[in-house]
């Protein structure tokens, strides 16, 4: 009878109700435990195993001297090298294969290594949408399509994340200054950037490769509220226009164009004839063509990207 009359005081005079509503109020002004992820990440130990990275010497050279140590010690046969022998008799890896979908993180790969070439580092946020990304390789890139699956540093810029999420890469947001050490461990495979910044910030020192695209030269455009461009007289206009023409394809572009061969030539001559390769954009166009639509669309309202391709 007491326990009936208990819950039903309890029940009437909203016990639960009250109680709980202190809890809440008792948390409400206490420091958060919650994060709001992805812009902000909690502490991850020095210990954690993440993803997996190939690290090279600060000259750029590949640590890994092809023993295939780590091979032999993974318990989940996610591992695959094959070897070669250089000019000068040491060994390199023609193949290096990481089998993602197998690997338990058991860390036996890094500890056996004796030149501390593969590390588990510290990215935990490489989830993909199939299971052939997640197949690490270390080839050379021959076409925009070898793209695929490589981690490329990207600035947090909408349109720079989209166009390399469009071609098949993971675009990873780094810090340009914390790009050169993500280069040199093998946190990241590659950038897009100027050639200037290539050879002013020494990344020759940390990278082999410096890839050519036949896409141009994009150039700053000049942008004007249609209510001020029509409140402006013939002749102003035409001012404004044949400046812009002049200023642009006579100076920006031309200096622009002559420093990309000054500095693809420099880097050439610091790692060798063949490190700045021509790859056809085309496909790569045609690829990125639905993110671009996209972004311009978004932007501007719809139909801007058609009405930009009409002119």
């Amino acid at each position: 009878m007491r326990y009936k009359l208990k819950n039903f005081l309890k029940y009437i005079l909203w016990l639960d109700f009250f109680k709980a509503s202190g809890l809440a109020f008792k948390y409400f002004f206490k420091k958060k435990a919650t994060i709001n992820y992805p812009y902000e990440k909690g502490r991850i130990s020095p210990r954690f195993r993440g993803e997996h990275a190939l690290r090279r010497y600060a000259n750029g050279e590949e640590r890994c001297i092809a023993c295939k140590l780590c091979e032999a010690i993974c318990p989940a046969q996610a591992i695959v090298i094959d070897a070669e022998v250089r000019e000068d008799g040491s060994r390199k890896t023609t193949r290096y294969d990481i089998d993602m979908t197998k690997c338990i993180y058991c860390g036996f790969c890094q500890e056996a290594c004796p030149v501390d070439a593969i590390v588990e580092g510290p990215n935990f946020e490489f989830a993909t949408e199939t299971r052939e990304e997640l197949f690490f390789t270390k080839e050379k890139l021959e076409s925009f399509d070898d793209l695929k699956g490589m981690k490329i540093r990207a600035p947090s810029i909408e349109g720079v994340i989209a166009g390399l999420e469009q071609v098949g890469a993971k675009p990873t947001v780094i810090p340009f200054n914390e790009l050169y050490g993500a280069l040199q461990q093998g946190v990241v495979d590659g950038m897009a950037t100027l050639g200037n910044l290539m050879i002013s910030q020494k990344f020759y020192e940390v990278t082999k490769y410096c890839y050519q695209n036949d896409w141009g030269i994009g150039l700053d455009k000049q942008m004007m509220n249609v209510g001020a461009w029509n409140s402006l007289s013939k002749e102003q206009q035409s001012i404004l226009v044949d400046t812009f023409n002049e200023l642009e394809p006579q100076d920006f572009f031309r200096a622009t164009e002559d420093a990309e061969k000054t500095n693809f030539a420099k880097w050439r001559e610091l790692n060798g004839a063949d490190t700045t390769p021509m790859l056809d954009a085309s496909a790569a166009q045609r690829t990125l063509e639905p993110a671009i639509k996209k972004l311009a669309d978004d932007i501007f309202g719809a139909g801007t990207y058609d009405k930009i391709q009409s002119i």
